[in-house]
């Protein structure tokens, strides 16, 4: 489990940082930009980041990571250094602190615990990472669309019901961006889980009703295609 989820956020956390007053974000606002060192450890009180790096050699910008309540952005900054061509972008209204990467490194020096989960953390996106290659070998286009979205539903859904609704929904890019996918592509399967009655959404949500019948979908897909490749 990741422990800078949602479920792990805590009261140790927001006590430990209680001296880093937090800092009030728009959407489509810059936390950090690129071009620039990152100084410092930045942790969401409330809202959504999008993390990105541009890739010089193709000229693309890759989405890294969504990131929300409880979750430390950059934590690695700690442990290597990350360069000057990442940047983070604010998706809704949103609450972030900012330590100082030295004031970060003395709350690590006083907090074991906090030192556990930053390095737990580290190799929480090094396993995120080869998940993410495992499944660009094994799955389908259409097979991590479905997974990134139970993925995304369950991390950012809120209980309406029977059903999930996430505020403050991706543009179909950004969703093309973190499972690897065109946005026609994204926009395509979203479009069919709509005509199938499963979700409805628009530029300010997404209405999931059946999550357990889209995560049957994606197991499906996926045995299906590992049976096909085998």
């Amino acid at each position: 489990q990741n422990i800078f989820s949602r479920e792990s956020r805590g009261r140790d956390v927001s006590e430990l940082l209680r001296d880093f007053p937090g800092r009030e974000y728009e959407k489509g606002d810059l936390v950090f930009r690129p071009g620039k060192a990152e100084n410092n450890v930045y942790y969401v009180e409330e809202g959504k980041i999008l993390l990105y790096r541009h890739h010089f050699v193709f000229d693309k910008e890759m989405v890294l990571g969504l990131f929300m309540q409880g979750e430390f952005i950059n934590p690695d900054i700690v442990s290597i250094d990350p360069g000057t061509h990442r940047y983070a972008v604010v998706r809704s209204p949103s609450v972030i602190r900012a330590i100082p990467k030295l004031s970060f490194f003395s709350l690590m020096v006083q907090n074991r615990a906090l030192v556990r989960k930053v390095q737990q953390g580290l190799v929480q996106r090094q396993s995120d990472t080869l998940r993410h290659l495992h499944n660009m070998e094994l799955m389908s286009t259409r097979q991590r669309i479905l997974y990134y979205l139970v993925e995304y539903t369950e991390k950012a859904g809120q209980d309406a019901g029977y059903e999930k609704v996430v505020r403050h929904f991706l543009t179909h890019r950004e969703l093309g961006g973190l499972c690897n996918a065109s946005r026609q592509s994204v926009t395509t399967v979203l479009n069919q889980l709509r005509q199938m009655g499963l979700i409805h959404f628009n530029r300010r949500y997404l209405l999931v009703r059946d999550l357990e019948k889209l995560r049957e979908m994606a197991l499906t897909a996926h045995l299906g295609r590992q049976t096909t490749a085998s």
